[in-house]
């Protein structure tokens, strides 16, 4: 399983800002705020429609373009425009990522190029390219330095031209000071060099000020160590990340925990424009547990049907004698799976990814109570085990061993992939069930590696993760699939702290529910969920979320800063919509500031 994590950008009063206007040509082109610090970062959250844009050409821009070599960029590449004006230091980054617009397909694979201009008016000027970013599939971030304070840089975003042309996307694009802070490297807390014994894994660091991800890195020496990929802040909260015992999935590589063997582990702060470097220097050695968690049926681990599992066999040994099969030893690891609503027959497919011959054992009953119901061992790397008659609602339990000719333990590494189909299939075979938050928005993204007979997904919420889970939406499912499918779901009212399910429906009304995660939203009492309509002529509508209930402090200004409304609203607990009338009001935007407790959430609106 492979999984891609983002740096998290946080702005907020933005969830309807895709509606912004976006320029087909430099002069008219959408100026963005330039951050001067990560924290409270704004951006422009957009979509764009590429049937509505053209290519941007000297004659059309009323100015003179310098030629394009950039990632197949031709005169058919539909662009479009920003400005942004640089900071005193000098320096300007600005960043392209996936939008989150609910109703328009978010897409990293942009292109984007910097240009200055020959004077201080567009029209009639000359553009000189400053710097472009041409990776293909790669989302855009690009920095310029030696610039002039106060100057105009020229922003010029396209999707890459490898893909349609014509089809609306979503972005989120973010200006800001080149010369914030790298952030510096962490404190590792746990576990230190020298700890023995672990078996699930809490790695744990102090906080790095001003980082917003942490690219976590793990191996046998520091030097070698691998980056197993950026995890957002927000979701792994008080800087703790857990890796269970064995297998480790990153972006880019699977890495094995050795059991007794030791590891190396340290993770580089990155923050909205940088990454922290040097942090190898204080890595730390720790050296796993012996022997596997599921040794014994006590600690069998729960199967979850129609997914591949990963499970080392090395440093295991035999908790019972041999059954059924044909060997003379087994080096064995234990775990358990229930079976559907309806029961009936099932099939175990496994294999070792070394050349260990293994053997599949499965048992009614209990741990300590067991009676064998089918065993498979005929001196191979892949076996398959038939199961029938299961009775519903049923928990089996399935014991995987290693061939070896002594009774001793287990020292080589294979380890077993193996799947369940039949009785306690599950509509969808799901990889990847990830939640963060994102703005105003808390984005939840999932993955299948198949589909039989699949319906629909459904997306619950709980305040608590133990119980009270209701839906927040549905989406359509592929239906039948061998092929990796992506999903992402907008939460666009979240809680301070939710948790999420997913549960899955097949097309004869059949159930399974994912695990459940927790998105938790900087601590916040206080939510900012969404500002609406905007633009507003009459009504305008503040969706807050808040912990408490309270007495807020409503105060709305203009560009100037000027006061135009202040008043005491009553929230309470949960969810709640202010309306204020802003009728009155001239054409404009405006900022919308709420306080409560001494904590304050903003956001702004613009007024027709």
């Amino acid at each position: 399983m492979k999984r891609t994590f983002t740096c998290l950008i946080i702005f907020l009063g933005l969830a309807n800002s895709h509606l912004v206007a976006q320029s087909n040509e430099p002069c008219g082109a959408t100026v963005l705020t330039v951050n001067l610090t990560c924290t409270g970062a704004t951006g422009i959250a957009g979509t764009i429609n590429p049937t509505a844009y053209t290519n941007s050409t000297s004659a059309s821009a009323g100015v003179t373009l310098p030629a394009l070599s950039c990632n197949g960029f031709t005169t058919t590449t539909r662009d479009f425009w920003f400005t942004a004006v640089v900071p005193a230091s000098g320096s300007l980054v600005v960043t392209v990522e996936a939008g989150s617009n609910p109703t328009i397909t978010p897409s990293d694979f942009w292109d984007m190029a910097l240009y200055s201009s020959s004077s201080a008016t567009c029209a009639g000027s000359t553009f000189s390219l400053l710097t472009s970013s041409c990776v293909a599939s790669e989302a855009p971030s690009l920095k310029v330095t030696g610039q002039t304070a106060g100057s105009t840089v020229y922003v010029r975003v396209w999707r890459e031209a490898a893909f349609t042309q014509t089809a609306a996307r979503s972005y989120f694009i973010s200006a800001f000071d080149g010369n914030i802070p790298t952030p510096a490297c962490p404190t590792y807390v746990n576990p230190v060099s020298g700890a023995t014994g672990f078996t699930g894994l809490d790695f744990v660091w102090t906080q790095a000020a001003d980082a917003t991800a942490y690219d976590f890195y793990l191996g046998n020496s520091a030097g070698s160590a691998l980056n197993l990929g950026t995890f957002d802040k927000s979701i792994y909260a008080n800087d703790t990340l857990n890796i269970p015992y064995g297998n480790v999935s990153g972006s880019t590589v699977d890495y094995f925990i050795p059991p007794g063997a030791a590891s190396v582990w340290y993770v580089a702060p990155r923050n909205c424009i940088s990454v922290a470097t040097g942090c190898a220097s204080g890595a730390r050695t720790f050296t796993a547990a012996s022997a596997p968690l599921n040794e014994n049926c006590s600690g069998a681990f729960t199967f979850t049907s129609g997914t591949i599992f990963f499970s080392p066999s090395a440093f295991s040994t035999q908790s019972q004698a041999a059954g059924a099969c044909p060997t003379d030893y087994a080096a064995d690891v234990w775990f358990k799976f229930t079976t559907n609503a309806v029961g009936g027959s099932a099939t175990i497919d496994a294999a070792s990814d070394g050349f260990t011959d293994v053997g599949i054992e499965v048992f009614s009953g209990t741990c300590g109570s067991l009676t064998p119901i089918g065993c498979v061992d005929d001196f191979s790397d892949d076996e398959q085990l038939v199961l029938t008659s299961l009775a519903p609602n049923t928990t089996y339990y399935m014991r995987l061993y290693t061939y070896i000719s002594t009774a001793s333990t287990l020292l080589w590494g294979d380890g077993y992939f193996f799947i369940l189909t039949g009785a306690a299939v599950l509509p969808v075979e799901l990889t990847k069930f990830e939640g963060k938050a994102k703005g105003t928005t808390n984005v939840l993204t999932w993955q299948t590696a198949t589909e039989r007979d699949a319906s629909h997904f459904v997306i619950e919420r709980s305040v608590n993760g133990n119980d009270e889970f209701k839906s927040v939406g549905t989406v359509k499912a592929a239906g039948n699939s061998t092929t990796l499918k992506d999903y992402t779901f907008y939460d666009q009212e979240p809680l301070s702290n939710g948790y999420y399910r997913l549960k899955t429906v097949d097309l004869d009304g059949k159930e399974g529910l994912s695990k459940t995660i927790s998105i938790k939203r900087n601590g916040q009492k206080l939510t900012l969920v969404k500002v609406f309509p905007t633009p507003a002529s009459d009504v305008l509508t503040i969706g807050l979320e808040s912990q408490t209930s309270e007495t807020l402090n409503l105060t709305i200004t203009d560009l100037l800063g000027r006061v135009v409304e202040q008043k005491k609203v009553e929230n309470t607990e949960g969810y709640n919509q202010i309306s204020i009338n802003v009728a009155q009001l001239p054409i404009g935007t405006y900022f919308i500031q709420l306080v409560a407790g001494g904590q304050q959430v903003k956001g702004k609106f613009i007024k027709n």
